[in-house]
């Protein structure tokens, strides 16, 4: 083998030392039109992730107002409940303290008068009593109890 001196470097490796492929150029044009086609396919790809993130971020915000809003109307509700309760046992506790008063007006002289003695206080309301015969324990029912 003789060296040409005019030869450089890049010119040696190429003619001694690697194999002689041409290159097919059809090919190379394929390829670099695959590759561009990736890049367009990722450039549109990103472009619909930050407008994904964009609509998650909008969506998380919604999802708190409506959580917001409906928190709000359930303690509104619940407060309401709260007050017609209220309200409510109000209006039960007046109506047992006007039946108490209506009853009080309603009793005999006798509650009302500071100077009342045992003997004239009527033991059952003026009621005649119940004979033992008639009780329920009487006519067999065990769980009622009378007093003796």
């Amino acid at each position: 083998m003789t060296l040409d001196h005019n030869q450089t470097a890049t010119q040696f490796v190429r003619t001694y030392i690697l194999e002689d492929s041409p290159i097919g150029i059809k090919e190379l044009r394929e390829s670099i039109q695959t590759y561009r086609n990736i890049s367009e396919t990722i450039r549109k790809m990103r472009l619909k992730l930050e407008a994904l993130k964009e609509l998650q971020a909008i969506l998380a915000t919604l999802e708190e107002a409506l959580e917001t809003k409906f928190r709000e109307q359930w303690i509104a509700k619940r407060a309401e409940w709260l007050t017609a309760r209220a309200t409510n046992r109000d209006f039960r506790t007046k109506l047992r303290l006007r039946g108490r008063a209506t009853r009080l007006q309603r009793l005999p002289n006798w509650f009302s008068s500071t100077k009342t003695s045992r003997r004239s206080k009527p033991r059952w309301s003026g009621l005649p009593r119940p004979s033992r015969s008639t009780t329920p324990r009487a006519a067999g029912n065990p769980c009622i109890r009378l007093p003796r």
